[in-house]
């Protein structure tokens, strides 16, 4: 194959000298939400489900309020890997100390039998989008789960007295 450029070039662009800093995730204001992932043999064949549950895509599992800030756990009940995948909004993964690391994730593996945690702070994008296990056969199974985020509450301004 042979690539004709025509017009203008495009001038080259310096590569910078270092990336921009991530700053933590302000603190959650709300209980840390807990999901659990596992698979299993049923009469129908394999089962992978997160919190117990198949994926409905009629069914919205988790509800979040745009604005809001939140610390996920999920725990891995297999000796599998399990990498958790969320759509929409990127989070920072929690440390053993509790500490954010100084990264965009939008996705992080749980080993087998373990639990691991992360911050999500949900910015923009109201609607529905899912998560789930990011093997894909696993997702396919059942380890899938539906997320609306909604827009905060409208509070009406308070009424003065004349």
């Amino acid at each position: 194959a042979t690539i004709v450029y025509e017009g203008r070039a495009v001038p080259e662009l310096e590569l910078p000298d270092r990336l921009i800093d991530v700053l933590p995730l302000p603190l959650p204001t709300l209980p840390v939400r807990r999901f659990e992932l596992r698979s299993g043999e049923t009469p129908a064949g394999p089962a992978f489900q997160i919190n117990g549950r198949d994926f409905d895509h009629h069914r919205i599992e988790t509800r979040v309020t745009l604005g809001t800030t939140e610390d996920w756990e999920v725990a891995n009940a297999d000796q599998m890997d399990h990498p958790f995948h969320l759509h929409v909004n990127s989070f920072q993964i929690l440390g053993p100390d509790g500490e954010p690391e100084a990264a965009w994730r939008d996705m992080m593996n749980v080993p087998g039998g373990t639990r691991r945690r992360f911050r999500v702070h949900f910015t923009d994008y109201p609607g529905r989008t899912v998560y789930h296990c990011h093997r894909v056969a696993h997702g396919d199974l059942g380890m899938m789960a539906v997320i609306e985020m909604e827009r905060p509450p409208l509070v009406p301004p308070r009424m003065r007295a004349p």
